[in-house]
Order: C-alpha cells, then structure tokens, then sequence
C-alpha cells in the first residue's frame, strides 16, 4: 500500500502558474464549475480585477494542459462581473455568471460555438428587481440547464432555467425550493433529459444537503428529498453522476470539525446509500468538487491540516465502494484554495486559486495517468454493464458512438468513414460477432 501510494503520488506533475498580474485572479466557490474539457482541450474561467473592476477571464490549452493561450477577457462592463460557470460538450463552450451591471445581481450568459476562439454578446437570463447569484451549469448536448440563487420571494430560494436549443432561446424561470428560510449553493449535473440538483438548506433549523431532480428535461421536478439528518451543520455540495449513478460531496461538522462526506445512488436518484466520512483529520476540510468518470470517483478540496490551507485529493476506482489515501497535491506556505477538476481520457486535471506570489492567481495541474479507461471486445449478445468510462449496451448488432460521460453522441447503422470526431468519443464496433472498442 506505501508503494501504491507513493506511485500515485508521483504521477501529478508539477504547478503551472496560469495567470500572472499584479491583481487578483479566483476561482468561485465549489458548487460551481470553473474548468471544462473536452478531449485534450481545456477551458478555464475565472473572476480577476486588473481592469478597477471584477470581470470574466478565459483561457484554454489545446495540447492537455502542456501550454496555455493568453487571457482573454470575456466581459467588459464598469460593474462587477464575478462567480462563472461554464460547461459544454464537444466544441460548444457556455458560460454563466453573476453581472450587476443593470443596478442588481443578475445572470447572464454567453457561448462559443468553435471551442472557444470566439464568443457570442452577453446574455441577460434573469430580470427581478431582487438579488440572483451563485450560478452553476450544466451540458447535455444542446441542451444547457442552469441553476441559481434568487431572492425575488423575500428568502434565498432555487431557481432553474434552461435552453434546448443550445442557447438561442430560454424558458422561462422555475422556482424549485419553496420554503421560509434560506435554499443556497445549488450544483447541478445532467445526463440526457435527467436533471439532478442539491443544495444547502436551514429550513429544520440547522444546514441540511437537500435534493431534488427532473426525469423529463426541467418540466416537473421530483419533491424535495432531504440527504443528511444531523444536529450539525451539512455544507457546500457538489455533485456529479455517471448514467443512473449519481454521487454528491459536502462539507459536515457532525465530528466536531468540518470534514469531507460522500453519499450516492445507484438508482438515478431514487434511493440513497448511508453518508460516508473522507477525510479525518483534527482541522477543517473544506470546499470539496467531484468528478466522476465511469466507475473512477475523483474528489478534491481545501484542507488546512498542514497549518495553512492546501489542495488535497482522493479517488475511487470502483464507483466509491473503496477510497484511496488523502493525496496532498500543494506545497507552499501561503493558502491554496477553492479547487476544481475535471477528468478525460486517462488525464485528471485540476486548477486552483493560490497566493504563494503576494496576490491570488490561478494554478493548474494534472495526472496523466489518473483516470483509468478499459478497452475489451465482447461477444454478441452479452449482457453490458457499465466499465470505466464507456457506456456498453446490448447493442443489438448496431453501432454507436458514446462521449465521455456515456451520453450517445451519434448512432451508425451501417459501415461509415467518421471524420472530425471529438477526442472525447467512443466508437463502439460490430464485426465478426465482436463488439470492439475504439477509442478516438
């Protein structure tokens, strides 16, 4: 086991700085989502001050992270632009964020349609007089669901909104959470016309993780479910999925101190397993963001054991049955914070806000080698599970081609030349009574 761990341990590669100006550069808190990657082409967002004002920045890597455009500035107005989101699929880019250019908080939105070389004009999505903030998004093809804070009723309350036609046009507002006290820190994450939302919520007195989710594309909604039940307090969700797995993290402090939990369901919501404690440790664990890629669970936060606050990280490669050790993956004197990561490929990646320089800039890092992918042919008429990161069906003597969280990109029905694939898809093949993966 020393071994094992030290073997991981070794393969993250070093700090890359990504930003560099003598302002600030953050990241938002954990229950939005501040990285995107498709393939081996990253894409960042982040809030920075060097123009007198907070505004929305971007850059990307074409190569997995190995280098770095420029910043490019994606706002440009007097007031305060802060707290984005973005997410996507394939080379379509969207991003959401907190504006308060129009006198109050609002949402707005933009996207880009060829990976991120251009963008389309900003968006306004929510006009009330009162306060909207804490934006998160979500992708599934071209459909984009977001999720915020509003406090048009008198509280903080749930809303949702989202588009169905990539971004063109938008539905109208949707109040999930209907309570008198405060609903806040929403996640969300997506697969198809399945929408799944958790959030903070004080209404019994205390912080509770309530849940709540959409089988049919945001037009009804399930009840609100309550997911932890503790004299304590339960903290900044983030949640992700694989098909009907679902998993959420948060921040709970049951144990006299604020440590890591995790909880799942292998139903799409229906039921859920016993909460289960990450991390262990006498100071606070905090801010957690989780990735999940197949049956590899990957978890990273704040945590301030060392006597500052540093990155730490630990994964599952077995759907968060078992864990792996607590991998600290930052080591400096000053505070590294509020980290988020992504998985493609076999590359895990991640990006933090760091103030070892005398101001906040944003850091990356990644393991190549972190994500496991398994390839395997298998005879016709099988019964297909899920394996990694590629969704098997009984295929029926079909040909399918899956993205990497194993939504069908494109079904083939007879022999085809594919050109111009994204990186992130899999080519599920029939021939000589063998399915066989291919991976592009």
């Amino acid at each position: 086991m020393k071994f094992l761990f030290a073997f991981l341990l070794t393969q993250w590669g070093p700090d890359i700085r990504l930003t560099n100006d003598p302002n600030s550069s953050r990241l938002p808190i954990n229950n939005q989502r501040a990285i995107f990657v498709s393939g081996d082409t990253l894409h960042i967002v982040w809030e920075e001050n060097r123009d007198g004002n907070w505004e929305i920045y971007y850059k990307r890597s074409l190569d997995a992270g190995n280098t770095w455009s420029q910043d490019t500035r994606l706002t440009n107005d007097p007031n305060l632009s802060m707290e984005p989101s973005i997410s996507g699929f394939g080379s379509n880019i969207h991003l959401v964020w907190l504006d308060t250019r129009d006198g109050n908080w609002e949402i707005y939105y933009k996207n880009s349609s060829n990976g991120g070389n251009s963008w389309s004009i900003d968006k306004r999505l929510t006009n009330n007089p009162s306060y909207s903030y804490s934006p998160c998004i979500s992708v599934s093809s071209s459909n984009i669901y977001i999720v915020w804070v509003d406090e048009r009723d008198g509280n903080a309350e749930i809303y949702y909104k989202k588009s169905n036609d990539g971004g063109n046009t938008w539905g109208n507002d949707l109040r999930l959470t209907n309570n008198p006290n405060t609903s806040t820190n929403p996640s969300i994450w997506s697969y198809g016309s399945n929408i799944h939302v958790v959030w903070q919520d004080n209404r019994d007195g205390n912080w509770e993780i309530y849940y709540k989710r959409s089988n049919d594309g945001g037009n009804t909604w399930s009840s609100d479910l309550r997911l932890t039940s503790n004299p304590y307090n339960s903290l900044y969700p983030s949640i992700y999925g694989f098909s009907s797995n679902i998993y959420i993290v948060w921040v709970d402090d049951r144990d006299g101190n604020y440590e890591i939990y995790y909880k799942k369901s292998n139903d799409g919501g229906n039921t859920w397993g016993n909460d289960l404690r990450l991390t262990n440790n006498p100071q606070e664990s905090f801010y957690p963001c989780i990735f999940v890629s197949g049956l590899n669970v990957h978890v990273t936060w704040t945590d301030s054991r060392d006597g500052n606050k540093e990155i730490y990280y630990k994964n599952s490669i077995d759907g968060g049955n078992t864990w792996g050790q607590d991998i600290r993956l930052t080591d400096n004197p000053n505070t590294s914070q509020n980290s988020f990561l992504f998985a493609s490929g076999t590359k895990v990646h991640i990006i933090w806000t760091d103030d070892r320089d005398g101001n906040w800039e944003i850091y990356y890092k990644k393991n190549p080698s972190g994500n496991e992918i398994e390839e395997n042919e298998f005879k016709n008429n099988e019964d297909f599970a899920f394996r990694k990161n590629i969704l098997w069906k009984n295929l029926n003597f079909e040909t399918f081609l899956y993205d990497i969280e194993g939504r069908i990109f494109k079904k083939i029905e007879k022999e085809q030349i594919l050109k111009n694939l994204p990186s992130n898809i899999y080519f599920v093949k029939y021939k000589s009574k063998v399915f066989k993966l291919i991976k592009f």
